[in-house]
């Protein structure tokens, strides 16, 4: 028997009597993390860690915006697309006020160097810089390379959403907003969001998605801020738009974790709701109670990270979670300022760090623990001590 015939039998035997050296199914991985807000000391810490490029003055880090989220970076990047909620505009001149939102382009860069390819705009804040500062914003987004959804120039674009494809599985994305600072803007106007009550428009949007994708995700801003759970009539809403179609829903807009849901649709479809998935990035530090735990915070959020595989036919999802929280520390400039160094960071990552470091000291000890209370803060606010056969907790 010749060489290259024994070689292609011996191969073959291996995966018929070992199943576990076949090939995994081919998918797709979807990250998601929460609001992105640029409050004015997260815009204090990146200029203050701006790294000027020799005699030229060009930043080699984004005007400095790139440490803010160099250490989340690896984690967003192993996805193949994320997905996060831009709740600021980008508009000249750039400065913003407590409240009312604004921030350089440069920060743009920073978020498609961490991972985050993909941004929805129908939130609250869009319209902080008036339909002008909207619409510049989706100029500056074009040049840097990153998709939008929930909004745009006209009406068609508004609810054109995004499809991303690999390995043959299609991924719609839609996005809408429940509440706007100001009003809606008019249909007729230069501008367009996606209203998260306009029922029949919604529908509209997931049907044409339905022929363009084979797993449907609606990106909601939509609640009331700093509550734990969904407000009732979000959440019947939110169930219609999943037995209509929708696959995966991911809400913004309350600055605090909520719980997740797995439900079954009327046709024996699953879909999954995670009603808020917090703050991604901020200056916020409040906490709120949730029941038989210690209190959740505005800087406690996570990674949701969405796979998708195609078997027997269809297209399964499970999910990964991986808690995160927002480092929020006053550190000295070396020029002696004071500053709030402020970075998101899987906990994990921070855990693996103290432990990598072999020490002993009881104030390693306590950071540990301190912070493995923020990871079970983090699964009671998801899960509430409940069990989801698709959803796991990250242990690494």
């Amino acid at each position: 028997m010749p060489k290259a015939i024994r070689t292609a039998l011996v191969v073959l035997l291996l995966f018929v009597v070992f199943p576990s050296c076949r090939r995994a199914p081919e998918g797709l991985s979807v990250s998601f993390v929460g609001d992105i807000i640029m409050h004015i000391p997260v815009k204090t810490c990146a200029r203050l860690n701006d790294i000027s490029s020799g005699d030229t003055g060009i930043s080699a880090n984004n005007g400095g915006f790139d440490y803010l989220f160099e250490r989340i970076a690896p984690r967003l990047l192993e996805a193949d697309i994320t997905l996060g909620n831009l709740e600021f505009p980008v508009s000249a001149p750039f400065e913003s006020r407590p409240y009312v939102f604004n921030c350089r382009p440069e920060v743009l860069g920073a978020l498609k160097k961490a991972g985050i390819s993909l941004v929805t705009i129908a939130n609250n804040h869009i319209l902080d810089q008036d339909i002008p500062g909207a619409l510049e914003t989706l100029e500056h987004l074009n040049r840097h390379g990153i998709r939008h959804v929930g909004g745009g120039p006209s009406q068609e674009e508004a609810a054109a959403g995004h499809v991303f494809q690999k390995n043959g599985i299609r991924v719609g994305f839609i996005a809408c907003t429940g509440v706007i600072n100001t009003a809606f803007p008019r249909a007729n106007g230069r501008f367009h969001l996606n209203n998260f009550h306009k029922k029949e428009l919604m529908l509209e949007q997931i049907d044409a998605m339905k022929a363009r994708s084979d797993f449907i995700v609606m990106s909601v801003h939509a609640g009331a801020e700093y509550l734990t759970g969904p407000l009732a009539a979000d959440a019947a809403l939110m169930r219609e738009y999943g037995e209509y179609g929708v696959d995966l829903i991911i809400g913004h807009h309350p600055h605090v974790l909520q719980r997740v849901e797995r439900l079954r649709a009327a046709d024996g479809r699953a879909y999954h709701i995670f009603y808020s998935l917090g703050n991604f990035i901020s200056n916020q530090s409040s906490e709120h109670a949730i029941a038989a735990a210690p209190a959740l915070s505005t800087r406690d959020s996570a990674v949701v990270t969405l796979f998708l595989e195609r078997r027997d036919g269809s297209v399964r999802p499970r999910f990964e979670i991986v808690p995160i929280r927002t480092v929020n520390e006053i550190v000295r400039h070396p020029s002696g300022r004071t500053f709030r160094s402020i970075q998101p960071v899987a906990i994990a990552d921070e855990i693996n760090a103290i432990r990598s470091k072999g020490s002993a000291a009881t104030a390693d000890d306590d950071d540990a623990r301190r912070l493995m209370t923020r990871m079970e803060v983090i699964k009671k606010a998801l899960l509430g001590g409940r069990t989801i056969d698709t959803v796991r907790f990250a242990d690494r």
